[in-house]
C-alpha cells in the first residue's frame, strides 16, 4: 500500500510527490500522458526559481530573459511598463525536471494511466484511487490522494468539488510572425487579454476570453480586441497545434483524503504567477498530507490547507485575477492602466512574499527532517 497517490505530473503534483518523498512516504505518481507536454513556455519568476532551488531542481535552461513588460490598450495604444524578472523556459523541459527530481527522492511515476475515480471508504473518506490503462484497470489504495490532474480534473468532479463557474478560457500556440518581441508584451481589450512571449522558434501566443470560440478562431478573436493588436499580429501564421484550457472554480480545497493542488485546485490562472502558484500549492498539499500519514487523523487537514493556499498562493494569482475582471469593463484603458501599476506593487510584494520561504523550504524538504514519516 502506498502511502500517497499523486494524480498528475505537471509542476504541482511532481512538486507534492518530491516532498512527501523526500519525507519518507511512500508515493505513486499517476499521470494520463505517456510523456511531458510538448511544446510551450512558461514565464519562471524569482518566486518560482527560489521554490525550485530550495527543492534542489534543477531548473532548465532559460531561452530569454524577461526583464520588463509593456501593458497596452489593444484599442488605443496607450501603455504603460511593468518591470519584471522572469526567465522563459520550455514547459515539458520545466516539468520534467521536476519528475525527474521527483523519482530521485524514491517517488515511484507510471504514465499512460487515467484515474477514473477515488476509492471512497466508510465516512466518505478518500483511500486510493481507480485507474485503468487500455484493457487494464487496477484499485490501488494509499492513505491520502493529491489531486493535481488539471482543471479539467476527473477526481474532483467525481467529489463534486467542481463550482461550475468558468473564469476564462484560454488559447495558446506558437506563432511565426514577422515582427518578434524582445520582451513579453501583454494586450487588453474588451473582450479579453492577449500575451506574447519571445520563444524559440517563433512567438508564443496566449488568449484568454470568456468568450466561448473555436481554436482555429482564436486568432481572429484576438485581433478583434483592437486595431494595435490586430496591427501586431499581421502576418501571423500558426505553426504549432492549439492549446486550450478552461480555468473553473471549486467549492473546497478537498474532502477527506483528496487535497487538491494546481489547476485542479482552481489555479489556472495564465497572467498570474501560475508556475509559482503551482508549485507553492504542491507544496501545500504535501505538507499536510505528511501530517495525515504521521498521524493518520485527518482532523482539520482541509481547513489548514485551505488557510494557507489562501495566505501563500492567493497573492501569486492576484494580477490574473485583476485581469480577467477587466474583460468586458466599459473603462479598459484607465482600468488597464491602473493593473500596469497594481502589477508592479504585487511583483514586489511577492519577492518580499517568497522571501521567507528558503529556511522553511529547507526543513521541509531535507530527507525526512519536517517530521518522522516511517522510513520502509
Amino acid at each position: 500500500m502506498f502511502d500517497a497517490i499523486v494524480v498528475g505530473a505537471g509542476p504541482a503534483g511532481a512538486t507534492a510527490a518530491l516532498v512527501m518523498a523526500g519525507a519518507g512516504a511512500r508515493v505513486l505518481v499517476v499521470d494520463r500522458a505517456v510523456r511531458p507536454r510538448a511544446g510551450g513556455s512558461s514565464l519562471l519568476s524569482t518566486s518560482a526559481r527560489t521554490m525550485l532551488a530550495t527543492l534542489g531542481v534543477s531548473v532548465p535552461p532559460a531561452s530569454h530573459h524577461v526583464r520588463a513588460c509593456p501593458v497596452t490598450s489593444a484599442r488605443t495604444g496607450r501603455s504603460r511598463l511593468v518591470e519584471l524578472d522572469a526567465t522563459i523556459v520550455a514547459r515539458d523541459r520545466l516539468d520534467e525536471a521536476i519528475v525527474a527530481s521527483a523519482a530521485a527522492a524514491g517517488a515511484r511515476i507510471e504514465r499512460g494511466w487515467f484515474v477514473r475515480r477515488p476509492l471512497v471508504a466508510e465516512r466518505a473518506i478518500v483511500r486510493g484511487v481507480d485507474m485503468r490503462r487500455g484493457a487494464m484497470r487496477l484499485r490501488i489504495p494509499a492513505l491520502v490522494v493529491v489531486a493535481a490532474d488539471g482543471a479539467r480534473s476527473s477526481l474532483v468532479r467525481a467529489a463534486g468539488l467542481a463550482a461550475g463557474t468558468v473564469r476564462h478560457r484560454t488559447w495558446s500556440t506558437l506563432l511565426d510572425t514577422p515582427d518578434r518581441p524582445a520582451t513579453a508584451e501583454l494586450f487588453l481589450g474588451r473582450r479579453g487579454w492577449c500575451r506574447l512571449l519571445p520563444a524559440d522558434g517563433g512567438v508564443r501566443f496566449v488568449l484568454s476570453t470568456p468568450q466561448t470560440i473555436a481554436p482555429r478562431d482564436a486568432l481572429t478573436a484576438a485581433r478583434a480586441l483592437g486595431p494595435v493588436l490586430a496591427r501586431r499580429l499581421d502576418g501571423s501564421r500558426v505553426i504549432e497545434p492549439w492549446h486550450r484550457t478552461r480555468a473553473r472554480t471549486v467549492s473546497r480545497a478537498g474532502v477527506p483524503g483528496l487535497l487538491l493542488a494546481g489547476d485542479a485546485a482552481g489555479v489556472g490562472s495564465a497572467a498570474g504567477d501560475g508556475i509559482a502558484a503551482a508549485i507553492a500549492g504542491g507544496l501545500l498539499a504535501a505538507r499536510v498530507a505528511l501530517r495525515t500519514i504521521e498521524t493518520g487523523s485527518l482532523d482539520g487537514s482541509l481547513d489548514e490547507l485551505a488557510a494557507a493556499r489562501a495566505m501563500w498562493i492567493d497573492p501569486a494569482l492576484d494580477v490574473g485575477r485583476r485581469l480577467d475582471r477587466l474583460i468586458g469593463a466599459d473603462d479598459v484603458v484607465s482600468m488597464a492602466l491602473a493593473v500596469a501599476g497594481a502589477a508592479r506593487r504585487r511583483a514586489e510584494e511577492l519577492v518580499r512574499h517568497w522571501a521567507a520561504w528558503p529556511g522553511r523550504l529547507e526543513s521541509l524538504v531535507h530527507r525526512g527532517a519536517m517530521m518522522d514519516v516511517p522510513r520502509t
